[in-house]
């Protein structure tokens, strides 16, 4: 479960966990980005940050903070505001936003191509009878 920062103001020269979670999450959607490429998907580079300190709101967070405010059209203050905080509390898929052309469909380059999925229980509880299993097996 990706957590969220609740600091209002956190900004410039702050120090913390709030702002390692605020890290955190910025690295998750690709804000602070070391490489070009992830998951076979190009990235727009120019918007993404290198690693800041751990737990130092620093030029690097700040400039990852602000690319996510324009990203998402919120006032691009660079702290932590009331509308950056709602934002991040709304519900959202796990791709990342900088993602420069996505492909016609990312979830198909990544989807299996098995429709049968085996699966073995290696151990039973008396919670789980047989004629359980057996309707689980053979519908």
């Amino acid at each position: 479960m990706i957590r969220i920062p609740t600091t209002l103001h956190l900004g410039r020269e702050d120090k913390g966990e709030e702002v390692e979670v605020l890290q955190a999450y910025l690295k998750t959607y690709g804000y602070i980005m070391d490489k070009k490429e992830d998951f076979g998907v190009e990235i727009d580079i120019e918007d993404t940050v290198k690693e800041p300190k751990p737990g130092e709101f620093d030029d690097r967070t700040e400039k990852a903070l602000r690319h996510f405010q324009e990203f998402n059209q919120l006032p691009v203050t660079g702290y932590l505001n009331q509308q950056t905080i709602r934002q991040y509390m709304q519900p959202r898929c796990g791709n990342l936003d900088l993602i420069k052309e996505l492909p016609e469909s990312i979830a198909t380059e990544k989807k299996w191509h098995k429709t049968n999925i085996v699966y073995e229980f290696k151990s039973f509880t008396s919670n789980l009878t047989m004629l359980f299993l057996n309707w689980l097996y053979y519908g």
